[in-house]
């Protein structure tokens, strides 16, 4: 609990005084449980930010997004 209310304090603040640092931020390859930990996070995250995260399931899913937007030889061996 505390640290989900750490967060509900830090997220606000972060927004107003880093409002456009983030570009795009990908989550890949986390376990099925954490989509229901991501939707609890997410909901304190405004509506600008959540856009700009995405959350993607195994290799079939992220290979071709991340693609789109770099050299996927750039990724660490263990990635695949």
């Amino acid at each position: 609990k505390s640290h989900l209310d750490f967060m509900q304090m830090m997220t606000p603040l972060d927004s107003k005084v880093y409002p456009e640092r983030m570009g795009q931020v990908f989550i890949i390859n986390a376990p099925k449980y954490f989509v229901h930990t991501w939707n609890a996070i997410s909901k304190l995250l405004d509506q600008k930010t959540r856009k700009k995260i995405r959350l993607l399931a195994g290799p079939e899913q992220w290979r071709p997004e991340l693609s789109k937007i770099m050299d996927l030889r750039l990724l660490p061996r263990h990635m695949g």
